[in-house]
């Protein structure tokens, strides 16, 4: 019976892994973008005043790059999917 369900929606399944995959390189890129955009606001912080240290500058553009790539990475899951 599990067999017969799963062969009958298996187009279903397959779209929604795709959504799903889509939606999430989408937030993750736009989450991505606004991490790296406050890094660089730090970044220009520190060259001006000197007031941000050197590990919250690494830690903020690591953790961007970080999101950034998860939100490739799942565009490309979606893209092999199809």
């Amino acid at each position: 019976m599990l067999k017969l369900l799963l062969n009958a929606f298996s187009d279903v399944i397959r779209t929604v892994r795709v959504l799903f995959h889509e939606m999430m390189g989408a937030v993750f890129l736009a989450i991505g973008i606004m991490i790296t955009v406050n890094g660089y606001k730090q970044l220009r912080r520190y060259f001006d005043f000197g007031e941000i240290s050197y590990f919250t500058i690494i830690s903020t553009f690591t953790f961007g790059v970080l999101m950034l790539g998860y939100g490739v990475h799942s565009f490309y899951q979606a893209r092999k999917m199809k």
